[in-house]
């Protein structure tokens, strides 16, 4: 019989401060019927992964488990079944079974796609829980339409950056907000038409001004209670009103205006 492989891997046994992520090794996962293994290159380390491992977001995993969502690399085995992947390919996940802050990562088939070889693996492992998110926003939820206005409310960060990028290649006149000039500049060089910076006061007659004649959608990318200067009858006038959140989880219908929370 040959020898176990081991690997290198985050190990979380507690819930609590970064400091309960421990580098441990553990043995190689295996892929089962319908399962890939990934030789990890990259992994993306998203927020709600923080809140996981801190023990305050809803679903805990069972203890101990290894972080990690998003992965990039090299098919290194198939389980039974799999036909969408080979080994040696370059993939990256939407998903991972054994976590993958680590150099093996097991992930289901349907959760790993190819990486196109122009991008690296450092982008492979960026695009799973930004940009299907922020595509699930603007697509299924708000279902935009290209020449519509889409106003991406925080769009500084990592879901943000993508609504950005992909609101543009979906034709639409986009409109992004930030903290600092720093972040604005970042809106507007990943796809944003204008940037306004929302912790100045006023900033919603701003946009207004710049909306007078158009249809819009208005995407928040938020992941915690976060203060905003205006209240929400100042988007009264907007067609759809989608809010990306990690902490909520309802539904709502407010006056004309359609309301969808939870989508991320």
């Amino acid at each position: 019989m040959s020898a176990c492989r081991l690997m290198r891997a985050i190990s979380v046994r507690e819930f609590g401060a970064p400091s309960v992520l421990r580098l441990t090794e553990l043995p190689v996962p295996q892929p089962g019927p319908g399962q890939v293994l990934i030789r990890v290159h990259a992994c993306g380390v998203n927020p709600v992964e923080t809140y996981i491992r801190a023990g305050t977001y809803p679903r805990k995993p069972p203890l101990p488990y290894t972080p990690g969502t998003d992965v990039a690399g090299v098919v290194d085995s198939v389980g039974e079944g799999v036909t969408a992947v080979k080994a040696g390919e370059r993939v990256f996940t939407t998903a991972t079974e054994s976590g993958g802050y680590a150099e093996f990562s097991v992930a289901a088939e349907q959760c790993v796609h190819r990486l196109p070889d122009a991008l690296h693996f450092t982008q492979g492992a960026a695009i799973g829980v930004p940009y299907f998110t922020a595509y699930r926003a603007l697509v299924h939820k708000a279902h935009t339409q290209p020449g519509e206005t889409v106003l991406i409310h925080g769009a500084s960060g990592g879901v943000g950056v993508a609504a950005c990028q992909l609101s543009r290649a979906l034709g639409l006149r986009v409109l992004g907000t930030a903290g600092t000039p720093e972040g604005m500049k970042l809106a507007l060089n990943n796809g944003a038409h204008l940037a306004f910076n929302h912790r100045e006061e006023g900033y919603t007659h701003k946009i207004m001004v710049h909306t007078h004649t158009h249809t819009h959608t208005h995407t928040h990318t938020t992941h915690t209670h976060t203060k905003r200067t205006g209240s929400s009858h100042e988007w009264s006038s907007w067609s759809i009103l989608t809010s990306i959140t990690q902490i909520h989880r309802e539904k709502a219908h407010v006056g004309s205006v359609r309301c969808c929370r939870g989508v991320a």
